[in-house]
């Protein structure tokens, strides 16, 4: 046998072997391919490869096959314009894999080779970098008949590469879409409406087949107008209507004169219809009781038409309304010269909005002209930096129904949750209750019932919408409880049991000793569950992980200290640590962690690349977990803030807050919001507004005749100079025009 018939055969059989899934061979597709590419820069190898392939001598060659496969496979790979020539010409087609889509698509035939993924495909061969694929690809497309013109069109949804091109060689397919190929053709213009798509649909005049939850079907009708007009005239107010139905709905009730019943709801649609809406009540009824979308689209359709702002917003004190909301009525009210109306207005607003509200007024004055002129001489920037002077760091002070067994501060330290046992007729009542702060109102409370039930909450997360517990002791259910409902995220049984859970910036995450558990906003639910094994770990050999708030890793201890990135689901660093008994992690900074372990032992690690470092080990003589990490102050402090110890050295620091007689100490991530809890009561520190502050960020609408005390306190202890006393002194003459008026 010639030398050239050997080299080539066994590449030959290495490559065949190789794609077959054998294990024998140790050079990859990629290593053989480099090899070919070598020796077509001169060996003989690649052109006996090519013989055998397009030679008539070699048809019955018992490698005839796989040279073809593998010369079509090294354009598909490669690109190279001679290798291209050669597939040309002799019509070579990939066997199988991405290369048999590319090839069959260069040569026209993609419809007759198309087999199972081909479609996720559809959208790269379509916006290849070469002219024939681009063009077999969308004949294919424009050709397609069933089944393959139903998985074309299932692909549209959710697409992005090559999407528009894919939608415009389907609109030019003649083939009738029918059943699941029509949902999916209505589900691509839901995910993504476009113009030609909507015609073509609206030509077809059928609504898509009833689906699994009815959605799509119920969409489709809405769109083309043949729902029921109850039902036109609910979507046309819902906040779930896609935009682009929503559109059509109106359009539809008002050229057919639909109106719902109520007569806020009939108000609500006249106005975003554009008809004539009846003066009264009815609008601001619709609008006071309407949800924050539909708020947003009712003043969209209201600025089109003089004093509908007004009449939007007359049932709507500006105590229920948002910044927002206060400032688009200020702003209609001035662009129609409405000043009486506007002044009104302005007197409700907090102190600074009514100074910017009453700015535009010209040529009238109120009963109060004089009130009017100081306003106006006080600058809006003027009121912005007074107010901005009047924060304080707290502390406020909490009080608690019973003894605190566990709590925790949101992200931004506007809520808290604490779960605390109390005596009733002589037995304990365990109970979780939600904080307001600065304010101190309790949002919520829980008792213990059902899947609590005997059971205590042992791990508490503020997620800032909602409360994560970890319910059971030592470890046990996590429960999801907001605006006094609970939701039960994760019952994992006794083999795969969840004891801690942290938030990080991609959500909640959740540790128990086989597994990691992700939860992703808005948390209802969905999770993703990452195996120990998955990660290389034996075990999670204890319940506690660390999350860092910035980059999301977690901490966590198999036989090493390890930091895991969940979302790639692979270990980060890795360091080695003797106790196996760590207790708690708490990162002072993004390549700084500090772990709490046996023999009251707290350990520094500093990060390196893939390699924990451990820098200090010190012993101290309490209990060491949990941790609390305060990276302001670049330190990290004990359970019950009896100690504070700089995060580098680990040596003690001055206290930063007095902690004496605390039973717990707990911090945001961030570490700008800190909880001191002694037996019922908690001490909150943070960037809280002063009481000057508070006054003044309310809208005066809300004021009682007890805050016009408060105010006149404030301005007699001269604890506000300035322009913050003016402010004061403005707010309290507001209140007493507020007051006399009414």
């Amino acid at each position: 046998m010639a030398i050239w018939r050997w080299r080539t055969e066994a590449l030959l059989r290495l490559s065949a072997l190789q794609e077959r899934g054998g294990r024998r061979s140790r050079i990859g597709p990629r290593a053989w391919l480099a090899l070919l590419g070598a020796s077509r820069r001169g060996g003989h190898a690649w052109a006996g490869i090519v013989r055998l392939a397009t030679e008539d001598r070699y048809a019955a060659h018992p490698l005839r096959g796989d040279a073809r496969h593998l010369v079509a496979v090294v354009w598909a790979d490669e690109r190279d314009p001679a290798v291209r020539a050669v597939v040309r010409e002799h019509g070579l087609i990939a066997e199988h894999g991405r290369a048999r889509w590319t090839t069959a698509a260069l040569h026209g035939v993609l419809a007759g080779h198309w087999s199972d993924g081909a479609e996720k495909e559809i959208g790269r061969l379509l916006a290849d970098d070469d002219e024939d694929v681009r063009a077999g690809a969308a004949r294919a497309c424009a050709e397609a008949e069933e089944p393959v013109l139903g998985f074309l069109w299932g692909a549209v949804p959710g697409m992005h590469e090559g999407r528009r091109a894919l939608v415009g060689e389907l609109l030019r397919n003649p083939a009738a879409l029918a059943g699941a190929t029509l949902g999916s053709a209505w589900r691509a213009w839901l995910d993504e409406p476009s113009e030609d798509l909507w015609e073509f649909l609206r030509a077809l005049g059928r609504p898509a087949p009833p689906d699994g939850d009815g959605r799509l079907h119920r969409m489709s009708r809405l769109a083309l107008g043949t729902a029921a007009p109850a039902d036109l005239c609910a979507a046309a107010l819902a906040d779930r209507t896609p935009e682009q139905v929503r559109a059509l709905v109106l359009a539809a009730c008002a050229e057919r004169g639909l109106l719902p019943d109520g007569p806020a709801d009939r108000a609500a649609l006249l106005l975003l219809t554009g008809q004539d809406v009846p003066d009264g009540t009815p609008l601001a009824g619709a609008y006071s009781t309407a949800s924050p979308r539909l708020r947003a689209r009712m003043r969209e359709a209201a600025a089109h038409g003089p004093g509908l702002a007004a009449a939007l917003m007359r049932g709507t004190g500006a105590a229920a309304m948002s910044a927002g909301e206060r400032a688009y009525l200020a702003g209609r009210l001035a662009a129609e010269r409405a000043w009486p109306e506007l002044w009104r207005l302005a007197l409700d607003l907090p102190p600074a909005e009514a100074i910017a509200a009453v700015r535009p007024i010209d040529g009238w004055r109120p009963r109060d002209g004089d009130l009017l002129d100081r306003m106006r001489r006080f600058s809006p920037e003027r009121a912005a930096a007074a107010l901005a002077g009047l924060d304080a760091h707290g502390p406020l002070h909490i009080d608690v129904d019973g003894e605190i067994e566990e709590y925790a501060l949101s992200h931004d330290g506007t809520r808290m949750a604490v779960s605390a046992v109390a005596t009733r007729d002589h037995r304990p009542v365990h109970h979780l209750t939600e904080f307001e702060l600065p304010s101190g109102r309790a949002l919520a409370r829980y008792e213990t019932t059902g899947i609590e039930l005997n059971r205590s909450w042992c791990d508490l997360v503020h997620t800032g919408d909602s409360v994560v517990a970890v319910v059971g002791n030592p470890s046990g259910s996590l429960v999801r409880y907001t605006a006094g409902e609970r939701e039960l995220l994760h019952d994992p049984g006794f083999s795969g049991q969840v004891g801690c859970v942290r938030l990080g910036p991609g959500g909640l995450v959740a540790a128990g000793f086989r597994a990691i558990h992700l939860f992703p906003p808005p948390y209802g639910g969905t999770r993703h569950e990452i195996g120990a094994a998955e990660l290389g770990l034996e075990s999670l050999w204890s319940f506690a992980i660390g999350v860092e708030p910035a980059t999301g890793l977690v901490a966590a201890r198999d036989l090493d200290i390890v930091l895991l990135d969940p979302e790639a689901g692979r270990v980060v660093a890795r360091g080695r640590d003797h106790d196996v008994r760590v207790g708690d992690f708490a990162f002072a900074s993004p390549d700084r962690l500090v772990t709490a372990g046996a023999e009251h032992s707290v350990t520094s690690w500093r990060r390196a690349g893939r390699v924990l470092v451990p820098e200090r080990t010190a012993r101290r003589s309490r209990v060491t977990h949990p941790l609390t990490a305060l990276p302001p102050h670049g330190c990290v402090a004990l359970p019950r803030g009896e100690e504070f110890l700089d995060a580098r050295t680990l040596e003690r620091i001055a206290p930063p807050y007095d902690t004496a007689h605390a039973q717990h100490f707990r911090a945001t991530p961030s570490g700008r919001h800190v909880a001191i809890a002694f037996a019922s009561w908690i001490q909150v520190h943070g960037p809280y507004r002063n009481p000057a502050g508070r006054l003044l960020d309310r809208p005066m609408a809300a004021a009682a005749p007890a805050d016009l005390e408060a105010i006149s306190a404030l301005i007699a202890s001269e604890t506000c100079t300035g322009d913050a006393a003016e402010l004061l002194l403005i707010m309290r003459l507001c209140l007493l025009e507020r007051f006399r008026g009414r």
